[in-house]
């Protein structure tokens, strides 16, 4: 954790190096650390990124921001919701990071068109925290909408044998995601009260976003390869010989594909975040560490008082609120995961509590980095210095506390109907 927070080293050799340190302070043998860490996440991250260049290099993202600005006749309740929205779809399929630098490039061209400054604009203020809180709900709508989903599934797998389907993901995340885009945004316009957009600065701001009324050849490619990925890993939760990983990697495959050539390998290696996939993996290593030396019952045994008697409902909120809040002191998400998965979901099984309560709140939230602007999903935005920290704190809060709330009952609901 140490090394992650500060990074005295590249995040990318801080991986192997845990992997190594394992091995030579007598944790696990090395051969355990490496086969722990080389899991069939490494290769599904592999093949997001692939996903998450495609469709951003395509016109898709513009066509949809086009729509959706269209139509808000520049009533600026609606345009925080188009630019919440669509950064949330698009973060559903795509990293948070690259979905919010595309779609901060896009807002500050639009706000710029409109001739809305940064520090002095109440709209730019509300669009600019609109975007990375659309990014974070977009990525809890599928298991591939952030890498923490996939390394939280993996975390709780290890630990307890118990793995959530795709299609569960989606029909506990995607409900809660849009309950979060609609309450957010009248809590951003409401907070900064932004003025109606006229006429004439709408025209120049759909020009920043206008595109090619035809669909490119790439972008029916790009539609038709991604739609049938997406409908394949749909059926893995019902198909035993369908994977998701391996669905993925026949999709990264066909991008490659001469006819097809969606991308280069140069363009890929380029794009693609190394440095996030060795950490995950090497975190698979430590959490499966944690595991098989026993330090997971020893944590469990001694935290479990404060949880015994408590409902799911108590349950939830406590883990969502700590997990949260942590933030404050670890800005790193991926070694908040870590840090919580293996030992709630053991204190969960503990508890006869479903362990995929604490693969679904430790990944989301994990992922809500809405208080202070230090992930990168909130650094891009922050950077445009339309906003400041005490704008994204306080909205922070109140959109974290209402999300924690409605962890606490909507998880144990869905999860008793599947």
């Amino acid at each position: 954790m140490i090394l992650l927070i500060t990074e005295p080293i590249p995040v990318g050799i801080t991986a192997p190096l845990l992997i190594v340190l394992l091995s030579l302070m007598k944790v696990v043998p090395l051969q355990v650390a490496l086969s722990s860490s080389m899991t069939t996440l490494f290769l599904f991250l592999m093949a997001c990124y692939g996903i998450s260049i495609v469709l951003l290099k395509s016109s898709l993202p513009h066509r949809l921001a086009y729509f959706m600005l269209s139509k808000t006749n520049g009533k600026s309740v609606l345009l925080i919701g188009a630019f919440m929205f669509c950064t949330a779809v698009i973060s559903s399929l795509v990293s948070n990071v690259p979905c919010a630098i595309i779609m901060t490039g896009i807002c500050t061209r639009v706000l710029y068109a409109m001739g809305e400054e940064p520090g002095k604009s109440r709209l730019g203020r509300a669009l600019l925290l609109a975007v990375p809180f659309g990014a974070v709900y977009g990525g809890m709508m599928t298991p591939a909408g952030s890498s923490l989903n996939i390394l939280s599934i993996q975390l709780v797998q290890q630990a307890t044998g118990v793995e959530i389907r795709f299609v569960e993901w989606m029909m506990i995340g995607i409900p809660l995601s849009l309950a979060m885009i609609f309450i957010s945004i009248p809590v951003l316009n409401l907070l900064f009260r932004p003025e109606n957009v006229p006429e004439e600065k709408m025209q120049l701001a759909l020009s920043q976003v206008s595109h090619e009324k035809k669909f490119s050849l790439y972008d029916i490619k790009t539609m038709m390869l991604l739609g049938l990925t997406f409908i394949l890993w749909i059926l893995t939760s019902w198909v035993p010989w369908l994977n998701v990983t391996v669905v993925s990697v026949f999709a990264l495959a066909a991008f490659f594909l001469p006819g097809l050539d969606m991308m280069s390998w140069k363009e890929y290696t380029k794009e693609t975040g190394w440095d996030s996939i060795l950490i995950c993996s090497a975190i698979l290593s430590v959490g499966a560490a944690l595991v098989s030396t026993g330090l997971t019952d020893w944590i469990v045994g001694n935290v479990s008082t404060v949880f015994v008697g408590t409902g799911i409902f108590v349950f939830i909120i406590l883990i969502a609120a700590i997990v949260n809040w942590t933030h404050l002191l670890i800005p790193t998400a991926s070694a908040i995961v870590v840090l919580y998965a293996v030992a709630f979901a053991g204190l969960a099984v503990s508890l006869d509590f479903d362990p995929r309560i604490v693969t679904f709140s430790v990944a989301v939230m994990a992922s809500c980095v809405l208080l202070i602007p230090f992930d990168p999903v909130v650094i891009v935005a922050y950077s445009t210095k339309y906003y400041k920290i005490r704008d994204l704190f306080v909205a922070g809060v109140i959109v974290s506390t209402v999300w924690t709330l409605l962890l606490g009952l909507w998880l144990p609901a869905v999860l008793s109907i599947m």
